[in-house]
Order: C-alpha cells, then structure tokens, then sequence
C-alpha cells in the first residue's frame, strides 16, 4: 500500500503507481477513497482502518466495541446464542471477526456449548453436513477460535476438499455460498491441504463471471469479499475483472457502505488502490435527457402503454396512470392486494402479487376488471414482471431468476437466469429485457435467453425506483428525487 495517509499518521515510502495490467481500465474512482478511511465514523470505517491499514483512530475501539456488546446480547446462559450449532457458530464468527479475543470467557465458554449441540444433533442439517461434516460456520469459528486441533475441524475440511461440486457451481448454496465457504477453506490451509481446492473455487468465479462481473443467482460482493481475503494470483484475476463493478459502486463518501471492508481489504492486498487512485475518474454512463415529476405519496415500478406512464402505490394498493409530461394521475386502478410488479400489454395491466401463493393477475386498464389470474406456485418471493414476446418474465427475487409465464399455457413452470445475479425492475425490449439489479448498483440487459448484452451503472445516486421502455428510450424511477427520467447512455471517450 503506497498512499501517504497523513490523516492517519502513516508514511509510507513513495513508488511509482501501479497499474491494472489487463488493460480494461483507462479510469479510476469518481470520489476518493481515502476520505472515507480518513473521515468517516462508521463501524464499516473503523473496521477497514483496524484491519485493513493497521491505524485505528481515537474513538474507533468504542465504535467496534458497541458491535461486540451488541452481538452478545443474544449470549445465553448455556454459552450458546442460538438453538443449532450453525447459528452459535455464526455469532461467534461474527465475534471473532470483530476482534473479540479467542481465550474471552464468551468465545472459549461458546465454542465448547456450540460443539455440544453439534455432538448431540442440534444442526441446521444443510445439504453438504454429510459424514460428520461441521456446517460451515461452526468450522470457521473453531478456526479462528484456537481450536483448529478438534478432529471435526480437520475431517470437515477433507470432506470439502473431497467434494468440491457440494459447494462450487452456479446452483450451489446460496448466492454467498463461494464467499462463506473460501473463507473457512482459506482459514484453514494450514490444517489440512486445500490448496487445490482452493485454486479450483476461485477460477470457478473467475470464469463464470460474465464482462460486468455477474453470475446469475450469486452475490458478485461476496466474490470481491471472497478474492480479498485469501491472497492467490486467481483472487487478483476476479478483484481485477470486478473493478468495473466496484467503481460504478463507490459511494459519494468514498466508501462502498457495508461492503466497504471488503473491498479496501481487496485493493490494498493487490495493490489496484494506487493506480484507481491516480486514474481519471469514472465518468457517467447515463446522462439524464428529461424527467417527469412522480405524484406524491410512494411509487414503485414503471410501465409505459404507448402515451403514458403506469407505476403502483403500495401504500395504497393501487396503480396509477401519470401523464408523461406533467406527471399528473390520470387515472388511479384498485387492487385487491398489494402488487410486487407491474407492466402493461395490449390495453391491460399485470401485476405481481403474493398473498397465499404467488401469482400473475391480468386487469383491464380501463375497468381493473380482473382478466385472468395465474398461480406461480413455483415462484418463491415474486417481484417484477415484463411482458417479453408474448409470454412474462417474472422475477423470482429469491432465486434471482425470472420465471416464464404463458397465458395460454398456465400451467408450464420454467424458469431462466438473467445477465445479472439479481434481477429487480424488469422492462422489455424489442430484443431483450433490462433489469436493475438488486445486488449490484447496475442497469443490466439480457437477450431471452439470458445471455449479456449490455450493462452500465445506474443512472443517478438515489435508488432505481422501476425502469420502463417506450420503444425508443429508457426510463427510470429517480426514487430521490421523485422524478422519471429518460436515460441514455454517454458514450466512452
């Protein structure tokens, strides 16, 4: 790390820049980091100037120590915090990581009472706790604990060095499964042979990462969080190929909010700070053309029926059509529950809903009289739906794919993965579907079949409140601003 912090009384001896070699990035950050390692007050803040520069301030041991007290409230008099040796096991990691010491009372006292619940059953049974394996939580925490001479330690690791496909692949886990699990491989190199492994996992994320740093269903923060904690030439190769992702994530403060340690832990173990630090800023990738302002009160999700602009009040389970030039409500639709999405097709609106399944409701725009009404039982946490060459795209915001609805066939249940590991707002093209991504602060577009065909950040600081397409034009929710907007892309230099 060759920065000056002067702010933090730390010299370090002057080189030359470095760069980032692949020749991908001609820009650097758009705000300065080193401000919000300077200056800012957060939990966040202060863990990256413990962990990362080694300079924590006055003030931040009281910051870190409200975090520790406030994760052993869940302590129980038994050591245990809760009723599975997955989730003590979490807590105590959680402990462990900000600094609690191993040989503290809490620590030794939980890790024995967290053993105990392993011993006699008390386990989450996920489906890679085979043969006697510790989920991986409980092995992270006898990692970190001083116990990394307990048999189940050693024997766990071998069963995941032994089956690698339990924990790598695109349906593995969940979408912090790569991140969880190197971690507590990486911890424990020195207790059995993991290497390979490891080597495997990582390129496993390198090479399904799509240009904008997305594999469908996965976190792409536990990738920067994964690649930053180990130090191996593959997790300079992924923190490299997510760079563009990082810097469209920055925020105004010059940190990345709670992913803010893992990402300076990232750049400073590969030495990028410096050269994104010395580059020309990242410029827009949207300029703003126009904008409508939002009646007030809530609005979230966006269509377009070919003269105006729809877009849903949950506060009062209702849609609204707003003139596209005045923003006035032209017409206000009642909805028997609360809509998760909306789009408009052929003179009728489709909504998202929950209740007690998930579902797909057609209403006439004119009357709200309910067309047809689709169960997606197959659907776990519905959100938002476009119309896509006469079927819907569904997004599914557990599984982070969309579902694929046809009106006439009801009943087909299929599901597809989209450009993005979270797919939010959906708005259709003529050859494709843009979404805003949940997970990333992009603007992402698929082809039907999923594949990447353009991607940039988003188009203003405030959250991406519902895109919409108007045969010409991208429109987004400035939900900040309370305004739509039509976006378009500025062009590189």
């Amino acid at each position: 790390m060759r920065t000056t912090l002067i702010a933090l009384g730390i010299a370090i001896a002057a080189h030359s820049a470095p760069t980032v070699e692949d020749g991908s990035m001609t820009h650097g950050f758009r705000y300065d980091p080193m401000r919000f390692v300077e200056e800012n007050e957060s939990l966040q803040a202060a863990r990256v100037r413990k962990v990362v520069f080694d300079a924590p301030r006055e003030g931040d041991r009281a910051v870190i120590d409200a975090a520790i007290a406030k994760a052993m409230e869940s302590r129980r008099e038994d050591g245990t915090f809760a009723d599975t040796s997955k989730d003590t096991g979490s807590s105590l990691l959680e402990l462990l990581r900000l600094g609690h010491g191993a040989d503290s009372p809490a620590i030794r006292d939980g890790l024995a009472a967290m053993m105990d619940q392993y011993r006699v059953g008390k386990n989450a049974d996920e489906w890679y706790e085979k043969d006697g394996a510790l989920n991986i939580y409980p092995l992270n925490a006898l990692l970190l604990g001083g116990m990394a001479e307990a048999p189940e330690v050693a024997l766990s690791l071998r069963w995941l060095a032994a089956h690698p496909d339990a924990w790598v692949g695109p349906n593995a886990g969940c979408p912090w499964t790569p991140e969880v699990f190197i971690h507590a491989v990486w911890d424990g190199r020195d207790v059995e042979d993991v290497d390979d492994t490891l080597t495997h996992a990582l390129s496993w994320l390198r090479d399904s990462m799509n240009d904008a740093g997305q594999i469908t269903y996965k976190d792409p923060w536990g990738f920067v969080s994964a690649a930053g904690y180990v130090d191996h030439p593959v997790g300079r190769e992924i923190v490299v190929k997510l760079l563009p992702l990082i810097l469209r994530g920055q925020q105004s403060d010059g940190g990345w909010g709670h992913h803010s340690l893992s990402v300076f832990r990232a750049l400073v173990r590969y030495d990028l700070l410096d050269a994104l630090r010395a580059a020309p800023p990242l410029p827009p990738d949207w300029r703003v053309t126009e904008s409508v302002p939002l009646p007030e009160g809530s609005a979230q999700g966006l269509a377009w029926d070919g003269e105006a602009f729809w877009t849903r009040d949950p506060k009062g389970s209702r849609v609204v059509r707003i003139d596209a030039v005045t923003g006035n409500v032209l017409r206000s639709v009642a909805l028997r529950e609360e809509a998760h999405g909306l789009a408009y097709k052929d003179g009728n609106l489709v909504v998202t809903a929950r209740g007690e399944t998930s579902h797909v409701v057609i209403l006439n725009a004119d009357s709200g009289e309910i067309v047809q009404d689709i169960p997606t039982p197959h659907v776990d946490w519905i959100g938002s739906v476009a119309a896509v060459d006469g079927h819907f795209f569904v997004a599914d915001t557990f599984n982070g794919c969309v579902a694929v609805v046809d009106p006439a066939n009801p009943d087909e249940k299929t599901m597809r993965g989209l450009a993005g590991g979270g797919p939010g707002y959906l708005a259709a093209t003529d050859d494709g579907v843009w979404h805003a991504d949940y997970w990333s602060p992009l603007l992402i577009k698929s082809d039907l079949a999923g594949g990447l065909i353009e991607w940039a950040g988003k188009p203003f600081d405030g959250n991406v409140g519902g895109i919409a397409w108007d045969g010409e034009r991208l429109w987004a929710i400035d939900s900040g601003e309370g305004r739509i907007c039509a976006i378009e892309r500025v062009e590189a230099d």
